[in-house]
């Protein structure tokens, strides 16, 4: 009773976690969720949002000079000799050895020339390129997802195609020795149609390779486990161990990114990025030019200070001063500075010049192997047609003994060629409206 209780709790704990299991894997795996997630789990991504989150930590940090600061102040001083006076009533001391003086008090930043503020915008610009960098890491991780879930619809239709022709060399196998047999063909049709029995099964067992690892590829770029992946199998391969789903297809997909470069994406990311630093810099010279102006800021104190003059006591002692700091004259430190940040400036205007220039030639360059490869694609469709009619007259024209099984072998190799050349050319178009999105916002690493 006691062994039955433990199978029961066994089976219970197995149908819980297979639920549990089931209920965290989507049950279609369309590109949409496949990008959402690997943007979600990319570490590229997260890195850029820390250097967003540090910025707006410093922004905050230097911004907080422009209000006034509350500090403790303290102070001690001991002096061997204690000044003394001369009088006629007798020599009467100035103070104590020991001296000390601590209280509160408040600073205020009046007038820096603009030092605080300047630095404040240049932060802010640097902010902003910062986002448009993140932007741009984007689209990379949605370009590399995307080839990825292209590589396992690739792959897919491959082993469905190499699946196909192993089924019809296995038909085409055992019917050729039944007919050996019976001793209607020769010994030589029978080892052609061995060796392409024999080759087709090598082939169908690398596509199916070719497949598992196209699966690994992507999983590992939409998991949420470092450690450990869950694999995103298209729900026909059973075979392969992992969460079947149902992905998009081929077509489904260029339809898709096609539609969404209808949708202009505005100015490449990067381009934007370097234009916030080049306003970041130019504000950060303004900052430097600021420290020409004079510095003046407001203290008032509230303190206990000891000794009270001539008197040996403590007293408590409010004051409110100025202060006011010019500099005169610095061996060039602030017009180096300033030189250095136009220098930059340069740089990253001939970076921004080079940029813009890379992005219109690489897309123009993209467009134009697209329209290319378009072109093709209604003749590779004709040509793929053309090829099964050939091998289905081929099969029967040698059922019927008028041509050797070589005819009909280098029949099938040609229909399995073009249905391979068409599925390559669907992933090559997808392949360039993918480069084409990936460009606009910058450029491919």
């Amino acid at each position: 009773m006691r062994f039955h209780f433990k199978i029961l709790i066994s089976l219970s704990f197995v149908l819980s976690s297979s639920l549990v299991w089931a209920e965290s894997v989507p049950k279609k795996f369309s590109l949409e969720l496949a990008e959402q997630l690997a943007l979600e789990m990319s570490p590229d991504s997260r890195l850029a949002d820390s250097y967003i989150h540090s910025l707006e930590q410093k922004v905050r940090s230097v911004d907080a000079n422009n209000y006034p600061k509350i500090v403790l102040e303290g102070s001690y001083k001991y002096i061997e000799t204690v000044p003394e006076l001369s009088t006629q009533a007798g020599v009467v001391s100035l103070g104590d050895n020991q001296n000390y003086s601590i209280g509160p008090a408040i600073i205020f930043n009046l007038f820096d020339g603009g030092v605080v503020r300047n630095t404040v915008k240049s932060l802010k610009e640097l902010k902003e390129s910062k986002i448009s960098e993140k932007l741009y890491v984007e689209s990379m991780v949605r370009f590399a997802v995307r080839l990825a879930y292209l590589n396992v619809l690739i792959s897919g239709e491959q082993y469905h195609l190499a699946q196909e022709s192993y089924n019809l060399s296995k038909v085409q196998n055992q019917d050729i020795k039944r007919k050996r047999k019976l001793g209607a063909l020769s010994q030589l049709d029978l080892s052609l149609s061995n060796g392409e029995f024999l080759n087709q099964k090598l082939k169908l067992l690398d596509a199916k390779k070719v497949l598992k690892k196209s699966i690994i590829d992507l999983s590992v770029l939409v998991s949420k486990n470092s450690q450990e992946s869950i694999l995103y199998v298209p729900r026909e391969f059973s075979f392969v161990s992992g969460s079947l789903v149902q992905f998009d297809s081929l077509d489904q997909i260029i339809q898709i990114l096609e539609k969404s470069l209808l949708v202009s994406s505005g100015r490449p990311a990067q381009v934007m990025a370097l234009e916030r630093k080049i306003e970041s810099v130019e504000k950060e010279v303004k900052a430097e030019s600021s420290k020409y102006w004079p510095q003046v800021s407001l203290k008032i104190k509230s303190s206990l200070d000891y000794p009270n003059g001539p008197k040996i006591e403590e007293i408590h002692q409010n004051s409110i001063g100025l202060n006011l700091t010019m500099p005169l004259y610095d061996w060039g430190e602030r017009s180096g500075a300033k030189a250095e940040k136009r220098a930059q400036i340069e740089g990253l205007k001939a970076r921004k010049w080079k940029l813009e220039r890379d992005i219109n030639k690489d897309i123009t360059k993209v467009k134009l192997e697209l329209q290319s490869l378009k072109e093709q694609e209604p003749l590779i469709d004709d040509l793929v047609l053309e090829v099964i009619k050939v091998a289905k007259i081929n099969l029967s024209t040698f059922k019927s003994g008028k041509i050797e099984f070589t005819e009909v072998e280098r029949a099938n190799v040609k229909k399995f060629e073009a249905q391979v050349r068409r599925l390559i050319l669907k992933g090559q178009i997808f392949s360039k409206l993918s480069q084409i999105d990936a460009l606009s916002q910058g450029g491919l690493k």
